[in-house]
């Protein structure tokens, strides 16, 4: 576990309109809106596989990602400080032993906002 970083999907620092990465976003832990809105920690950077923006625009389908786009839909956001509770959110923490979320079959959330909304 790192401290200091996110895992999310690269769907949230990618704008399909424009086809580009965002220039800023916000994480918002464990927010629920209306009920615990907790302040935003601002990403010093983040880190997405490299074939992604490519294969967005291959697809050409803003707002559809094809197999191929969902398979390169990961994001590493790091942060100056502890992000959350000491980078552990709660939702898709892996334990060695354990089921590997990322592997499971299961539906996955992100509370990654970029800037613009």
């Amino acid at each position: 576990m790192k401290r200091r970083v996110v895992l999310t999907a690269a769907h949230v620092v990618f704008d399909d309109s424009t086809l580009s990465y965002v220039a800023r976003v916000r994480w918002f832990f464990q927010r629920e809106k209306g009920e615990f809105e907790p302040p935003a920690q601002t990403p010093r950077g983040w880190y997405v596989f490299s074939g992604y923006a490519a294969a967005r625009t291959n697809d050409n389908t803003p707002g559809v990602s094809s197999p191929a786009s969902q398979n390169l839909d990961v994001a590493a956001l790091y942060f100056l400080e502890d992000a959350g509770r000491g980078g552990q959110s709660g939702y898709l923490v892996s334990e060695p032993g354990a089921t590997e979320w990322l592997q499971a079959g299961a539906l996955k959330a992100s509370s990654v906002i970029p800037s613009r909304w």
